[in-house]
């Protein structure tokens, strides 16, 4: 993982990461991978890729065609960290990940099951990130309950009859009570990520001196004297300061 990690971490643009994905046969989609990481970064703990990335493969171990694809795959996905971590921390846009679907039956299903898998990928993240929805605001919970219930909201809005062939205007409005889902979908992301800001600041405590790290222990940062201008040694890639030292002060 080591190796892999030490590639120029850059995200290459939708394009290419997603040739890159079935390249590598991974079978998560970028917008999975891509609602992963949100759940990740908003999560209460640092976690570490090594615990995390076999979930990209459900489980298995990823085979490369050789190192340079290896380091190429780890370093979009700390690439595409890295810019979505940027956009909760210094209010910068999130990356512009685009899906389309056309306007048909099979449309409309095919974006009522990625809203699902967005969903859940976002929750496994959270899951990865230690979060404990008891250490949420009331608010935070009930979006939480709110997004973990998307695949029912999609039922719910969508009034798509089986037995025959929807008409343009049904497939339109189902398409727009979907825009609504996804609206709400991504306020509960906001407000999950505004209900866990006190418990990401308690879940790195601040030491009353400098911890000494021993190698092969859990590099999160408790130590004070890290320059707030070097890597960070949580592995996200960043700085310090843009990192870890935000969960700090």
């Amino acid at each position: 993982m080591e190796g892999m990690i030490s590639g120029a971490m850059r995200f290459e643009g939708q394009r290419a990461f997603e040739q890159l994905l079935r390249e590598v046969n991974c079978p998560k989609s970028i917008h999975e991978v891509y609602f992963f990481l949100r759940g990740l970064i908003t999560g209460t703990h640092v976690s570490m890729p090594s615990t995390w990335f076999g979930w990209l493969f459900d489980g298995h171990e990823p085979v490369y065609d050789s190192m340079e694809q290896a380091q190429r795959f780890m370093g979009n996905i700390m690439g595409l960290w890295n810019l979505i971590s940027d956009a909760q921390h210094d209010d910068k846009p999130l990356p512009d990940i685009r899906e389309e679907f056309p306007l048909t039956a099979e449309g409309i299903k095919d974006r009522v099951k990625m809203i699902t898998r967005k969903s859940l990928a976002f929750i496994k993240g959270l899951d990865f990130a230690d979060t404990d929805p008891r250490e949420m605001t009331p608010d935070g919970r009930e979006a939480l309950k709110s997004l973990a219930e998307s695949d029912a909201l999609c039922s719910m809005y969508l009034e798509l009859p089986e037995e025959q062939t929807p008409n343009l205007k049904t497939l339109r409005k189902s398409q727009e009570l979907l825009d609504k889902v996804e609206q709400i979908i991504e306020d509960c992301i906001q407000r999950i990520d505004l209900g866990l800001v006190e418990a990401r600041k308690a879940a790195v405590p601040r030491p009353a001196a400098p911890l000494r790290r021993e190698r092969g222990t859990d590099p999160r940062v408790t130590d004070p004297k890290v320059p707030r201008n070097a890597p960070c040694p949580c592995g996200s890639g960043k700085k310090y300061k843009k990192c870890c030292w935000l969960k700090l002060h």
